[in-house]
Parts: structure tokens; sequence; C-alpha cells
């Protein structure tokens, strides 16, 4: 596993999808949340000192010492002025309502108009992306800066039956019932699935020194970029509010409510290996391109996942087959409907990677569980292994359709625009076929005819036919969308070019 000395507890061997895939993926953490769980690791202070190694990865040294802390700014008060007054009823508590009016009245006596308060909780408002039907302590804002990038917050039930002898006069000083009475450790929507990407990101950078000197400080300074580029005057605003109530606490000297939350990282197992220079490289590519701040991240966020759904499909595959192999994702991109010949193809080739999950499952329950206790683990495993990989899959369009029959592999415009984005540098271009070659050597994409008879040459079990004339059309159609989305240009009959129109990020 990686780290090699992380803490694998029991789970690691009754939890058939933890042994299968690291600890470990959840199904009610959302696609964004995953990204910002990423950040929170990466956002956070890798030490004790307040500011020892935030905006940065773990070091060689601290990975080899043993497990990899991080620790994190809880930020209750800013969560509980922007989310508040418009969440539910039912996860609000007496002295969160004494906070939020206490808090209200802080601001009002700084602020110059009165409207000023309200305008600044509109304009941090509008930067939540995952509200759903969640109280306040557990919607999110979509990390534009560093300040808004928020972890978990839990145990409302047990602040509302603590309200029940809360004083808003007297107690309304005590911040370490006020602020600290929640449970941060519960792992339910920043449930580590960010984590894995970090430690997929990370685990390249500690086992090879050359990629460690080539890409570590490059990509720590992107996503610096990322947080800094259009968030400065976000970021002062949330540090203002969260500052503000902290200066305002009677008891601040003694309280534990504001010290950064230790947190342990999970693990994954080595073969996530197989994809981790490939997918460090991806994602630093990505970054270098300079495009909308917030396309920047929306589109991070599906890449990720995206990525993230290859490498657990690769690792159901190698220990369903016991080989070494990567299996294939042929894309339906024809728009021809799902009972085209093409459909079909990628239909089966969807239904293959149901088969790796459940095959792997099965597997690893012979080893590790009593016979009795088989199909139960089994069923369990599959709802945070294949059921997650399915519903993410479809979530950012790697499958479709949404609801219904012909369930099968494709790629949105979101996927395409990241994937050119990830696999060509930017103000580059290469020639249609060395982009179908690069979709092919990096995820095993197939979608034209030559990547498949290349799949047929390294993979002798796939049904030999002639279907040239399925993926031509597939070809032409995934054409003529790259060049809708301005990625394509044609020079002649016979040539075609993919280019990335975007400029380099200048790190200063």
């Amino acid at each position: 596993m990686f780290p090699r000395c992380s803490d694998s507890d029991n789970k690691g061997k009754s939890n058939l999808s933890i042994a299968l895939l690291g600890n470990r993926i959840h199904g009610d953490q959302t696609l964004m949340e995953y990204l910002i769980e990423f950040l929170l690791v990466f956002t956070s202070a890798k030490g004790i000192k307040p500011t020892s190694g935030k905006m940065q990865f773990h070091t060689k040294e601290q990975i080899e010492s043993g497990k990899l802390p991080f620790y994190v700014d809880t930020r209750v008060a800013l969560r509980r002025f922007v989310f508040y007054d418009r969440s539910k009823q039912d996860s609000r508590s007496l002295m969160d309502t004494a906070a939020q009016k206490h808090m209200l009245t802080l601001l009002s006596n700084q602020a110059e108009e009165s409207e000023d308060i309200a305008l600044i909780h509109d304009l941090l408002l509008s930067y939540a992306t995952i509200t759903r039907n969640r109280g306040w302590y557990a919607q999110a804002l979509m990390p534009v800066s560093a300040e808004l990038v928020l972890t978990d917050m839990q145990g409302i039930k047990k602040r509302q039956k603590a309200s029940k002898h809360f004083d808003p006069v007297e107690d309304l000083g005590n911040s370490d019932l006020i602020d600290y009475e929640f449970d941060f450790d519960k792992h339910n929507f920043l449930a580590r699935g960010g984590q894995i990407l970090y430690l997929h990101l990370l685990q390249p950078l500690a086992n090879n020194p050359t990629l460690d000197e080539a890409y570590r400080t490059r990509l720590e300074a992107l996503l610096t970029h990322m947080l800094t580029c259009s968030g400065r005057e976000i970021d002062q605003l949330a540090s203002h509010i969260q500052k503000t109530w902290e200066d305002s606490r009677t008891d601040k000297d003694s309280s534990k409510a504001y010290e950064p939350k230790p947190f342990n990282m999970g693990y994954i197992q080595d073969n996530y290996a197989v994809r981790g220079e490939r997918f460090l490289k991806e994602v630093t590519c990505f970054l270098s391109n300079e495009i909308h701040p917030i396309t920047r991240i929306e589109l991070l966020a599906q890449g990720m996942v995206f990525s993230l759904l290859r490498i657990i499909h690769i690792l159901a595959y190698q220990e369903a087959s016991d080989s070494n192999g990567e299996p294939l994702w042929i894309m339906d991109v024809s728009g021809m409907g799902g009972t085209s010949n093409i459909a079909r193809l990628s239909a089966d080739s969807y239904h293959r990677a149901m088969d790796d999950f459940q095959t792997a499952l099965v597997k690893l329950s012979e080893t590790n569980i009593p016979e009795s206790d088989r199909f139960k683990k089994v069923q369990d495993g599959r709802k945070e292994s294949s059921d997650i990989f399915r519903k993410l899959g479809k979530e950012i369009k790697l499958i479709i359709p949404p609801r219904g029959d012909y369930e099968r592999f494709s790629l949105s415009e979101s996927l395409i625009r990241y994937l050119v984005l990830a696999l060509i540098e930017p103000a580059h271009k290469v020639t249609l076929d060395t982009f179908l070659n690069r979709l092919y050597d990096n995820f095993r994409i197939v979608i034209g005819p030559e990547q498949y008879r290349r799949a047929l040459a390294e993979n002798k079990t796939l049904e030999i036919r002639d279907m040239g004339d399925y993926f031509q059309t597939n070809v032409q159609e995934f054409q003529s969308f790259l060049k809708s989305c301005g990625f394509l240009r044609d020079l002649s009959d016979a040539t075609a070019i993919v280019e990335n129109p975007y400029k380099e990020v200048q790190i200063s």
C-alpha cells in the first residue's frame, strides 16, 4: 500500500472495496467534493506549525517517516455566515442561531453601509456548489480560493441536544461549545475520495526522484495559481469574516476551537502506480492552460473523477484477470443511437467493466471472508466500487444514457475539453490520428479503427472481424464534434489537426 506506514486496520481485510481500491471511495461523495477534498489536503498545513506545508504536497521525508498528517482550518463561522439563514430548519440549533445573529451584528458594526453585509453574503453564496437537501454544515463552496475550501462537519443532533441547555447570553462566548463541538472526522461527504486523488498524484513523486524534480514545484505552483488567480479578493473577504468572529471570542486564549484539526491520510494500493506518471503529467498539462478560472475548476473536477474511474477499473480488471494489462473503453461518439453496431461494441465494453468489478470482489472474498459472509460482503463491496463507477460515470457522461437501457461508454463535451487540454500542451497541435493514439496510450480509449487494430494485436481474446466501417463513422462524428468545440482544423481531405488554442499559464 501507499504510503507504506498508513494505518490499514482490519477494514482492509473485511471491506472488499477497501481491499481492492484503498481507503476509500464512498457513494455519498459528489463530483465536486472529490476536488474539494483533494484541495483541502493540498492547502492544509502538513505540520503542527500553522503555515507548515500549506499549498504543498507532503515531502519525501514526511512520507518515509510514517503517516501523512494534515491540519485543517475548520472555518465554522464562515460556513455558518454563508449558508445558515437559507438552510432547512431541522439543521439549525439554538446556539448556532445565536451565533449567526451575533456575527451579523459584529459585521454590521464594521460596515459603512448596512447593505454591505448583505452584498458580501450574496457574493459568497453565489459560489455555492453543493447544497442539495443538506443542512448548512454540509453545504460547500466552489474552491475558487483557499479560504473557500471547507472541511466536512457532522454532529447536528448532538448540537441540538446540547442547545437545550444553552443560554444565548451567558454561553455565547463559549467557543469550545459553539465552534468545537462538531464531528470533523466522520468521512461522510468528504469520504476520502479526494485523498485517493491526492495520493494518486503523490505516489509517482515519492517513487521517482526524476519525476519529483521535474513536476513537484511546477504542479504546486499551478495549483496555487488556480486558487489565487481570481480569488484574492474573495480570499480576503472570507478570511475577514472568520477572523471577525474569532477576534470577538472572550475565551479565545484558552479555547481549542480555532486550532487546526489533525487528520491522517488514508491509503491506496501499490498498483495505482500503473497510471501514476500519466495522471501526474495529465493534470500538470491541464493546469498549464490559461482558461477561465471557473471553467478550469469545473473541468478539473470532471477530469480528476474521470481519471479516478479509469484507475479503479484497471485495479478491478487486473485483480479479476490476474494480468498487468489495461482494459479497453470503446467509446460510442457516433450519435447513431443505442442499437447501432458501434453502440453494441461500446455496451459490451461497459458490461465487461461491470463484470471485472464483480469478479474481482468475488476473488477477494474467497481469500479474506468466511464462506457464510461472502455473498453479503460482495454486495456491500459493489456499493462502493462498481455502483460508484456507474453513478459517477453517468454524472460526467462517460456512461450514457443517464437512465434506461443500452448503457455504454461515451464522451461528453466537457470530458473532451479536459482530454484535449490534458494531452496537448498549450498553443500546440497534433494530427487527429496522433490525438486518437494519445487517447489510447493514456486511457486505452478506442474511437477509431487503428486503435481497435492495436487492441486486437495486444489482446487475442477480442473478437476478430472486420469492423472498420463501424469505427470510421465513429471517427467522423468525433472529428465533427472536435470541430464544433473549436479544437479541430481540416488542412485537407486527408489531414485534420487537433489544436489547443489556449496560452500557457505564466508563473512568476
